[in-house]
């Protein structure tokens, strides 16, 4: 079956069909077959009303298709929202601020913030350094990356193990990586299924290991998919691994394009300049760990800060007010940062928003949001080291 909208995002990953496109974008999309309305949509980057005609396509062939088009048609049933207007639903802008049913009565701990003993995985692959380790099952399990614009972070390496995979299992968040992958290998198989609203999210995990290395156990060559980066805010890709390993069977995963590459390149700065810390929302306020305000630090998933379930809905957000009040302790009220969220498409922009840290609550960031902290202050260089290294002259007239 033919996908006219999704189709179109997908061709857009060929280099010739991209050049085409922003060489004569009506022309080529006319070619695509696209209605006026999906036209309008893409011509203006609307990631809401592109992913919703999207899953309107998909709605037969996608179990994310399916949940996503229950919810569009739950809040915003005449399909007057839009991304542009600041009113989008899922990920894309405001959803309704409620509490969560779930009661987490169970100990904390999920991939993220790792408060329990149970989940915690060691720090490296532990066979590393064990120099008798090598596999003695023919079996295979790779993990790779979908990057997140599109299927155009696709790299020809993922490609051919999507391919040529005996089983696939996909976790993504895009409908056009989605149906890249029905049409590379027809085996292919949706882990989103052990998603459920306010289900502990360690839950699902561990659910997808389980039907990962099933799947390992009776296959030759087994691809595990997840969108962005395997290794980012993937638990379970570690996790099999480990396991997969332990058993005797090869078990790797490969780099990919993650959001904080994008970042990166769309908010302009070079981690390497001044250091940059790296942290993630919940697991800053749980172990009231200090950003380094002499340094560039992002923070991951601001916009479920607290939050350990899953809801299809997005995040209500209700811990917001405490990590602005944590950071405020640092940098002031009036210090400003920038939220960002990574391109989905090649024909969307990224969001980035510079705000005073006053104005987070407000801004009610999504789980898709990361944000940067420039330096505040630059510490001193310090003489005495400048000299150790030969890097300045012990009586240097320049020190001041």
């Amino acid at each position: 079956m033919r996908y006219q909208l999704t189709d179109f995002l997908v061709s857009l990953a060929d280099p010739k069909n991209l050049a085409e496109y922003h060489n004569d974008p009506d022309a080529f999309m006319e070619r695509a077959g696209l209605t006026p309305l999906q036209r309008e949509a893409v011509r203006e980057g609307d990631l809401y009303r592109i992913r919703r005609l999207s899953s309107q396509e998909m709605l037969e062939d996608s179990l994310h298709a399916k949940l996503l088009m229950r919810i569009y048609n739950e809040h915003d049933p005449d399909f007057t929202y839009s991304s542009l207007k600041g009113n989008a639903l899922v990920d894309d802008g405001p959803v309704d601020n409620h509490d969560h049913d779930i009661v987490q009565t169970h100990d904390l701990g999920d991939d993220i913030a790792e408060f329990s003993a149970r989940y915690d995985t060691a720090h490296f692959y532990d066979h590393l350094f064990d120099t008798n380790w090598e596999a003695k099952k023919p079996n295979e399990l790779v993990f790779v990356g979908t990057g997140i614009n599109g299927a155009n972070h696709l790299s020809a390496e993922v490609l051919s193990h999507i391919a040529n995979a005996d089983k696939v299992l996909y976790c993504v968040a895009d409908l056009a990586i989605e149906r890249r992958i029905q049409e590379l290998n027809k085996n292919s198989e949706d882990l989103y299924v052990f998603y459920g609203d306010d289900k502990p999210r360690r839950k699902t995990y561990e659910e997808m290991v389980e039907r990962i290395l099933a799947c390992l156990r009776e296959n030759r060559r087994v691809c595990g998919v997840f969108y962005g980066h395997p290794g980012i805010f993937v638990w379970p890709s570690f996790k099999a691994i480990q396991i997969a390993r332990r058993e005797g069977y090869r078990a790797y995963m490969l780099p990919a394009v993650s959001s904080l590459d994008c970042l990166f390149a769309d908010v302009g700065f070079d981690p390497s300049r001044h250091s940059c810390q790296i942290v993630e929302a919940t697991d800053l306020l749980a172990r009231t760990r200090a950003p380094d305000v002499g340094a560039s630090v992002i923070i991951f998933q601001v916009g479920c800060v607290g939050d350990l379930g899953y809801n299809s809905r997005g995040y209500d957000r209700r811990n917001m007010p405490i990590l602005q009040e944590y950071l405020a302790s640092f940098y002031g009220d009036d210090y400003e940062v920038i939220l960002y969220e990574a391109a989905q498409y090649p024909v969307c922009r990224p969001k980035v928003r510079r705000i005073p840290l006053r104005a987070l609550v407000d801004a009610r960031p999504s789980g898709l949001t990361t944000m940067y902290i420039p330096p505040k202050t630059l510490p001193p260089a310090n003489h005495e080291m400048l000299v150790r290294m030969g890097l300045r002259l012990p009586h240097d007239p320049t020190r001041s």
